[in-house]
């Protein structure tokens, strides 16, 4: 059972690999820089080709990836395979070697060094899409016109346990390169790498295209059919939207405009507007020179202005407006919105009249009246002032309980936390007011609660109860 679960587990953690590697691959979104140089590479077609080049040159090479795994090898010397990196203080010297060899080296570039065992080894980055996903090793070798220390070779086969006399039949095998050869062997590899990576990248980002391509044409022809749809809905929606909406080129000439705007203006049809001097259908002139400057300068939103209707009446609009673009990204001109607030002007102009009259009586009335919110006066009418003996700036912005006996504040304090909460909506009381001077007042106090300023409030009417 333990052998089923372990084999179904490697067989859902390899489907998800493979699925990110296609994601990576074929997603639009997909990150190419997440693959790896085994997700890259044909390992086996790479591995055949080296094989026979080794056959050919007696040239030993290695590919491995960032974190050691070697993922090609072909034709590494005896005496690496079968001494070096057996022992381990001696493999200690070949992962230095494998480290320093690997530092600092730039695409196209190689690196040559002799390790602690003796033995010259070169390396070349492998970048992938500009990535360093891993290096190619060639080695190990000695230069043809160097001896070798046989002295030193032998003190080490015996430092290290190995075979005298097979060691030092490997170290006559190494071969032995001259710094010309040496220099064509690594220019080759380096091209060699750069050409493979590029070659596989290049695949990688052609099965890419493709697929956006294939994507595309999905998509195109969705759009297509969408379009064919909606054509008839948009023409409908164009022609029955209250708003106006309007389309200016770069030179701020009518590309298109809805109907409703002969509709507001009391014209039959947008071409008899067209037909007009531009200037008029503007009430201000100066007002639409402004707005045309905003519009061509960038995004504007809700600036007002007046236009004139065809029997002479006025109509107030909200503008709202953007660039629009060609298909190639360029300015094309200005789009936006008409919108008729002539309804919303009269309704705030009868509303500040409204507010004049409200107060105008609220100022002028002999009642007292004062607003208190959380427990702060926030307004007192002249009235008000007249009969606490306070002015209206000693009020406004006060503490109401500090102008109570401690005993009434409390009471009072609980009935205006009712208001707070809806318990109640009106109350009625009686209370003590501290006048200037220490001089105690009583007053009758009707509450009703109000929005002020959008938070809860007390309206309040005093009387002095005789």
């Amino acid at each position: 059972i333990t052998d089923k679960v372990n084999m179904e587990e490697a067989l859902r953690e390899s489907e998800k690999k493979v699925r990110a590697k296609l994601e990576a691959v074929l997603s639009p979104e997909g990150d190419l820089g997440s693959l790896s140089l085994t997700d890259i590479l044909n390992l086996d077609a790479i591995q055949a080709m080296m094989d026979n080049f080794n056959y050919l040159t007696d040239t030993g090479m290695a590919i491995l990836d960032l974190d050691g795994k070697i993922l090609i090898s072909t034709g590494w010397q005896d005496i690496c395979s079968k001494f070096h990196r057996v022992h381990p203080i001696t493999a200690a010297f070949c992962h230095e070697s494998d480290i320093v060899l690997s530092q600092g080296v730039k695409a196209g570039e190689y690196k040559i060094h002799k390790c602690k065992n003796n033995m010259w080894d070169m390396v070349t980055p492998i970048f992938v899409g500009g990535k360093h996903l891993g290096n190619l090793f060639l080695g190990q070798f000695l230069y043809s016109n160097e001896e070798p220390d046989y002295q030193f070779f032998r003190q080490r086969a015996r430092i290290f346990d190995f075979d005298e006399e097979e060691y030092i039949k490997a170290l006559d095998k190494v071969p032995r390169w001259s710094e010309e050869t040496v220099k064509h062997i690594m220019s080759f590899y380096s091209q060699f790498t750069s050409l493979i990576s590029n070659l596989s990248y290049a695949t990688f980002k052609l099965a890419r295209l493709l697929e956006e391509r294939k994507r595309e044409e999905e998509t195109l022809t969705k759009t297509v059919e969408a379009l064919s749809n909606s054509e008839e809905m948009y023409r409908s929606v164009l022609e029955n939207i209250s708003d106006v909406y309007f389309r200016l080129d770069n030179e701020t000439n009518v590309v298109m405009i809805s109907p409703s705007l002969a509709i507001i203006l009391g014209y039959d049809s947008v071409e008899e507007i067209l037909k007009e001097d531009n200037s008029v259908i503007w009430h201000d002139l100066s007002n639409r020179d402004e707005l045309f400057e905003k519009m061509y300068q960038g995004k504007v939103s809700d600036f007002e202005v007046a236009l004139v209707r065809k029997d002479g009446g006025i109509v107030y609009a909200s503008v709202s407006s953007h660039f629009y673009y060609d298909k190639d990204g360029n300015r094309a001109g200005v789009e936006g919105i008409f919108r008729d607030i002539s309804e919303r002007k009269r309704m705030e102009k009868t509303l500040r009249t409204s507010e004049k009259m409200y107060r105008t009586f609220v100022e002028n009335s002999q009642e007292a009246m004062f607003v208190v919110q959380r427990g702060i006066i926030k307004y007192a009418n002249p009235g008000c002032c007249e009969i606490t003996g306070y002015t209206a700036e000693q009020l406004t912005g006060s503490n109401v309980y500090r102008l109570l006996p401690e005993e009434e504040a409390e009471s009072v304090k609980a009935v205006y936390e009712k208001f707070l909460s809806g318990e109640v909506e009106k109350t009625s009381n009686t209370v003590r007011l501290i006048s200037p001077g220490g001089i105690m007042q009583v007053l009758r106090i009707n509450s009703f609660r109000i929005d002020w300023e959008g938070s809860p409030a007390t309206l309040n009417f005093a009387s002095i109860m005789i």
